[in-house]
């Protein structure tokens, strides 16, 4: 069987098989997905994904269009077939939460407390250095 007649007569005879490794790589991550929640996606193991990025292997024509297909849903749908949460956002600490979390909030009173004695001597003492100096 001659090789272009292996695909005659298939609804893709028309389009293009691209495929970029480092597309898909950046694809993957934009998602948060790891390489086996996305080979859920397009139904393959995670080390055929590896291999892809890699540049190592090429996929079949018939999963680089499941692939470009992929390409056009949005996140949420793609983690909610894929059974991915969302990714967790990060809140910006602010610089009187920064401050205040530096013994960390699992320390027990008592040792916050220690922490701020330890901090009014450190000012106490570079206030009578200061005085000591004016002297």
């Amino acid at each position: 069987m001659p090789r272009g007649a292996r695909g005659a007569g298939r609804a893709d005879e028309g389009r293009r098989a691209r495929f970029s490794p480092a597309l898909m790589r950046r694809h993957r991550e934009a998602l948060a997905m790891s390489r086996k929640a996305y080979a859920k996606l397009l139904s393959v193991s995670g080390l055929s994904v590896y291999l892809w990025e890699s540049g190592r292997t090429k996929p079949r024509r018939e999963t680089i269009f499941a692939w470009q297909d992929l390409r056009k849903k949005g996140a949420r749908e793609l983690r909610a077939i894929a059974g991915v949460a969302a990714p967790k956002r990060r809140r910006r600490a602010k610089e009187s939460r920064a401050k205040s979390t530096k013994l960390g909030k699992a320390a027990g009173p008592a040792k916050r407390a220690r922490g701020m004695k330890k901090r009014a001597r450190r000012a106490a003492s570079a206030r009578g250095a200061r005085r000591s100096k004016a002297a």
